[in-house]
């Protein structure tokens, strides 16, 4: 019996479910060592991959980015309650403001501006005429508003962009042979 050496996507998908729950536990209830979270920083920029893949793949790119809106306001919301009953408040003024009472993680919102983001460079792509440049601006916009505002954006924006064109050279090589 041969035992394959890789796994599928789905498999993939279940490890890195795996771990992000071994890193909530670390984080959230301080169970385990100091370097679990280290090797636990792999699941985003998997479920990244896993993202631009969907969004090249899926018959319906507009019911994608909708249901990953939805489930990051579901979560948004979540955050927003546990932020009123353990009142978070603003570090340096020790008061309730509006970054306090969203903060939390919420990765579904990065991955869900990073699908416009990904729909703003395939309209660019797309575009023959001078609407290119304006699809360009707003990519670029969304771009800049993620780093400050949104979970992991400032390290995960440069893998977005490396999976997409890659996954575009990888697509382009299929296509040739």
């Amino acid at each position: 019996m041969k035992i394959a050496n890789t796994l599928s996507s789905y498999q993939l998908k279940i490890v890195g479910l795996i771990f992000m729950l071994i890193d909530h536990i670390h984080t959230y209830l301080h169970i385990g060592l100091v370097w679990t979270g280290a090797i636990t920083r792999f699941v985003a920029p998997l479920f990244l991959f896993f993202i631009v893949e969907g969004f090249m793949h899926t018959s319906s790119r507009k019911r994608y980015f909708l249901r990953t809106f939805g489930f990051a306001m579901l979560t948004l919301m979540g955050n927003v309650a546990i932020n009123i009953v353990f009142h978070n408040v603003d570090y340096l003024t020790g008061e309730m403001d509006f970054y306090s009472l969203i903060a939390g993680n919420n990765i579904l919102l990065t991955y869900a501006i990073f699908l416009l983001i990904l729909k703003c460079l395939e309209e660019f792509k797309e575009q023959a005429n001078f609407l290119r440049f304006g699809w360009l601006f707003v990519g670029v916009l969304l771009s800049m508003i993620t780093i400050p505002f949104c979970e992991g954006a400032l390290q995960l924006l440069p893998l977005l962009y490396i999976f997409y064109f890659g996954a575009l050279k990888m697509d382009g090589a299929t296509e040739k042979k």
